[in-house]
């Protein structure tokens, strides 16, 4: 009986380094390395990415909080504070002072964050410090 040349047969395999550099093996006897990682490595967002989220959090909140009367958005609803209709204007104005009242705590929790003093919030920590969204009757 001849002697049969068995190697490993890889080819096609995808995997990643913890560097997050992704690999496919392409050659017959090719093997993953010990450090092969078989699911792309979650990486850690970058202090911008951080605030890049923490601001668009809440932009989202104040836009999402305006759909529920139906305005398209924040600023939408906040175009009707010359309104000859008092209800538009009524919310305009109660929408502008939230959105007021949110960036300046959001900006408060951000500077402490840039200067060391604080972590990043959480999305559900953040909503909690900037309270509760609720249209007057």
């Amino acid at each position: 009986m001849a002697d049969i040349d068995l190697q490993p047969f890889f080819v096609g395999v995808k995997y990643w380094l913890a560097d997050g550099s992704e690999h496919v093996i392409t050659a017959i006897g090719e093997v993953l390395p010990s450090d092969a990682l078989l699911e792309k490595p979650e990486k850690e967002p970058t202090q911008d990415e951080l605030i890049q989220q923490f601001t668009l959090d809440i932009q989202i909140r104040l836009d999402d909080f305006a759909r529920t009367r139906n305005y398209d958005n924040c600023l939408s609803c906040c175009t009707y504070a010359v309104s000859a209709i008092s209800k538009f204007a009524t919310e305009a104005q109660y929408m502008i002072e939230r959105r007021d009242a949110n960036w300046s705590i959001g900006y408060e929790i951000l500077s402490a964050v840039q200067s060391g003093s604080r972590s990043i919030p959480s999305k559900a920590e953040l909503f909690n410090e900037l309270g509760p969204l609720e249209w007057p009757n």
